[in-house]
């Protein structure tokens, strides 16, 4: 006796949304069941004679991931029934797809909730990550309950995937910022399934949802440019003022700029050496890393020339903080201006300064070590990269040196 059969058939009725179903075809009853995808697209992408989609309609590879992954579930539902029975039918195969159903919905019950309270929940909960990265899964999971919430556990899928997508194609310009996004998301849609929250069938609809990504270069920003900015003056009270102190700063101790925006009167202690910098590394609580350096000696003593007007007033006003709060996007026009009146035409971020002076590093003590210790790196393979950039810049210059000298 024939096995059933499962064809992808494309519904073109006026009601139907020009959505795909799956025809499960059982020989012995001569009868049918339509299992729906939740998945449509325009008429003119559906070849109907070899039953695929156009490689040319938008998000193709997701789409045919999708459909192939309910394809193969239901494939496996028949695998396992044609192992039980000589002939499966429609009620083998309905009796045992409802059961499944009902498993699973069993198994949300148990969780009051749904999947955004469930992400709120156990990032709550979770105290292994560093307050940086704390912020950035708050931020994913604020981004999906603003594009809908409540979200039931049944309605994470590709239709999700799919539609968030578009959503955030439309807010964000940078592709790996959504691609971020999405990497965050589907560490929590792979816990859910784990607990029996989200079907296996929906969560691989979802991480099998492939977002765009696009090539980063991060620029170095030279000694020479850094002199630039150091000779720039600006009135005090000015958020140039305080980022262009606030970057330098960077540039000089390797801090990222959230240890640079926290950093407080208590992380620097003086003594008969000089003006010394010891801070835990948020980004690295977990490791213990702390940053500890002679800001009088590094770099001639340019951390401390940098430093120093912003902690004598901190210290003179009774504050703790030692640079004004100045919000992330304003810390970003503040550094366009700067770079603007600097006459530096690169695209700058405030990274590019940590990036900078770890070059730097690398180039002055060809030390990989030292680049380890300067940046709180805990990766020999990072620090090895900015060795081999350093190496690359130094190359670069002498191929461009130029001999004047005629005969």
């Amino acid at each position: 006796m024939k096995q059933p059969s499962v064809t992808l058939i494309y519904d073109r009725r006026k009601d139907g949304n020009n959505s795909f179903e799956y025809k499960i075809y059982f020989p012995a009853d001569k009868k049918s069941i339509y299992i729906p995808t939740g998945i449509s697209v325009e008429p003119q992408y559906f070849d109907t004679e070899l039953k695929v989609i156009d490689p040319d309609v938008k998000d193709y590879l997701n789409l045919r991931n999708a459909l192939k992954a309910l394809e193969h579930s239901i494939k496996d539902i028949l695998a396992e029934l044609s192992v039980q029975y000589d002939v499966v039918t429609k009620e083998h195969f309905k009796a045992e797809f409802d059961k499944r159903k009902s498993n699973e919905l069993e198994q949300k019950e148990e969780y009051d909730g749904d999947f955004n309270s469930f992400m709120l929940q156990e990032l709550d909960e979770d105290t292994s990550i560093s307050e940086s990265t704390y912020k950035n899964y708050m931020m994913a999971v604020n981004i999906l309950k603003a594009f809908q919430d409540p979200l039931p556990f049944d309605e994470v899928g590709f239709k999700l995937a799919h539609e968030l997508s578009k959503h955030l194609r439309e807010k964000y310009n940078n592709a790996n910022t959504i691609n971020k996004h999405f990497i965050i998301l589907k560490k929590y849609v792979k816990l859910a399934n784990r607990l029996g929250l989200i079907t296996t069938e929906n969560a691989n609809s979802f991480l099998m949802f492939k977002t765009a990504t696009q090539p980063t270069h991060k620029e170095v920003v030279t000694a020479e440019e850094i002199n630039k900015i150091i000779a720039l003056e600006y009135d005090e009270g000015t958020n140039e003022h305080t980022v262009r102190a606030m970057f330098l700063f960077s540039f000089f101790t390797a801090l990222r700029v959230s240890d640079v925006s926290s950093l407080c009167v208590s992380h620097f202690k003086e003594d008969d050496e000089g003006l010394h910098l010891n801070i835990e590394v948020k980004k690295l609580k977990r490791y213990n890393r702390t940053i500890r350096q002679n800001l009088s000696k590094s770099f001639s003593g340019e951390a401390e020339r940098v430093i120093r007007p912003f902690l004598d007033a901190a210290k003179e006003n009774g504050k703790d903080r030692v640079f004004k709060h100045i919000l992330e996007k304003e810390i970003l026009i503040a550094l366009r201006n700067i770079m603007d009146d600097a006459k530096i035409y690169k695209h700058i971020t405030f990274h590019c300064a940590r990036h900078s002076g770890l070059t730097m590093v690398a180039h002055m003590t060809g030390d990989m070590y030292s680049v380890m210790e300067f940046g709180a790196i805990t990766n020999p393979n990072t620090a090895q990269r900015y060795t081999h950039l350093a190496e690359q810049m130094f190359k670069n210059k002498i191929d461009k040196l130029e001999w004047n000298y005629t005969r």
